[in-house]
């Protein structure tokens, strides 16, 4: 498996972890 698809996976990850936080955080300002 080369790197470059293993950096690739990480930031997929941490922007998919990235986006559940701050849908997290904008439901609590909504309610």
């Amino acid at each position: 498996m080369p790197t470059w698809n293993y950096q690739s996976i990480q930031l997929y990850r941490r922007s998919l972890l990235l986006s559940k936080t701050k849908l997290k955080s904008d439901l609590k300002l909504l309610f």
